[in-house]
């Protein structure tokens, strides 16, 4: 009993001097970030598998809606705006969208593709401004995943969702980028 009694002692000393208590704070603090680096870890990696399961095609315009329909795709062209803003009829549960022509060269020529491309007049990323009713080609504003202004006359990269149906093919944007 007198050894146990004695050990017993000496730990009760250990634990009570401020070492130990420095010691114990130190192994706290290094436990509470690794278990904070974690839980961070395991967030970006859920993330970055979510994300992988969305693979985006990178298509020439003329070749977008040979894709399936809900198939991602990204395409290189110019935003044109369309002759009238009365386009087709199309089922959509987006609001605010404008119907646009994604045009391969500057000129306008070379293959095309409808695309649904968000409008609004606040300072979010990826959409046009909102066009007045009687508009010109000078109107088309663009505002790039960056956050910056570019027209009609600058190359974007844009992706997002085909969308088919019996008459038609869009491509929902959802990311504009300038390439």
């Amino acid at each position: 009993m007198k050894i146990f009694d004695g050990f017993k002692c000496k730990i009760l000393n250990v634990i009570r001097s401020d070492s130990f208590y420095d010691k114990l704070r130190s192994a706290q603090k290094y436990f509470a970030s690794t278990a904070a680096f974690a839980t961070s870890a395991a967030a970006i990696i859920m993330v970055s598998v979510a994300a992988c399961g969305r693979q985006i095609s990178a298509v020439a315009v003329g070749d977008a809606c040979q894709k399936a329909g809900g198939s991602v795709v990204m395409v290189e062209g110019y935003l044109r705006l369309p002759m009238s803003t009365d386009s087709p009829a199309r089922t959509s549960n987006r609001l605010n969208e404008q119907m646009l022509i994604i045009v391969e060269k500057i000129n306008g020529t070379g293959s095309f593709l409808t695309a649904a491309v968000r409008t609004s007049d606040s300072s979010e990323r990826n959409h046009i401004t909102t066009l007045p009713l009687s508009y010109t080609y000078a109107d088309l504003q663009i505002i790039t995943d960056s956050g910056s202004l570019v027209t009609a006359d600058d190359k974007v990269r844009v992706s997002g969702r085909i969308v088919r149906d019996a008459r038609e093919c869009v491509l929902e944007v959802e990311t504009i980028r300038s390439p």
